[in-house]
């Protein structure tokens, strides 16, 4: 396959066409190699407009969804960012090129999983392994946390560890139909607004026995 021409069609045709237009998202977007997070046998559809399931509870988010979150996230060069989980996680290879310090967080016995195909993509990332409804407080506090699945809740802990004015970017829902949202620090105060519809796979780490108050 053109893995070059199937990412020109992939941002022609699902990523502009669905209001992303951060010039440096799409730049992102045209230069990483998606495939090199899909196992060979399932390669084919690194590019299509559907989630693709990676291992129970993994899965790598559709294109137009991973975009419209990375533009909502507003990302700077130089802030830190927290990325979860680390299999699948194509944020993290564009927040990374846009020149942001990333941490990527998977259980531990997928961790070496996400770092080789990390490796695979020309971007070794720092992966750290833990739990992910426990966040990763050591490189605490973050501008910016982003949840690459969907959940039933947002856990304290992720709110916790946002700085002044970070952003933490999610989708939201045990079921469908599901939301993105945003929610934001500022000062003592959370807050968490709706962005729109986003079919996800549903992470297996995160319960859905409290829920965070929006």
């Amino acid at each position: 396959m053109d893995w070059a021409r199937a990412r020109t069609n992939m941002v022609e045709g699902q990523v502009r066409p669905n209001r992303v237009t951060d010039p440096r998202i799409i730049e992102a977007m045209l230069a990483i190699p998606r495939e090199a997070l899909v196992p060979p046998a399932r390669r084919a559809l690194a590019y299509a407009d559907v989630p693709v399931a990676l291992a129970p509870g993994r899965g790598l988010l559709a294109p137009m969804v991973a975009a419209r979150l990375l533009q909502e996230a507003a990302p700077r060069a130089a802030e830190r960012a927290l990325v979860l989980p680390g299999l699948g996680a194509y944020g993290a290879l564009v927040l990374a090129r846009l020149g942001l310090s990333v941490t990527v967080l998977e259980r531990p016995e997928l961790a070496d999983q996400a770092r080789t195909a990390f490796a695979a993509a020309g971007s070794p990332l720092t992966v750290v392994a833990g739990t992910l409804e426990q966040g990763h407080a050591a490189a605490a506090p973050y501008d910016l946390i982003l949840v690459e699945g969907a959940v039933p809740r947002l856990p304290a802990a992720w709110g916790a560890q946002l700085g002044e004015g970070g952003r933490l970017l999610a989708i939201l829902g045990a079921e469908a139909p599901r939301r993105a949202v945003c929610m934001r620090r500022t000062g003592t105060s959370l807050t968490t607004a709706s962005l729109f519809d986003a079919a996800a796979h549903l992470l297996d780490d995160v319960g859905a026995d409290e829920v965070f108050a929006l």
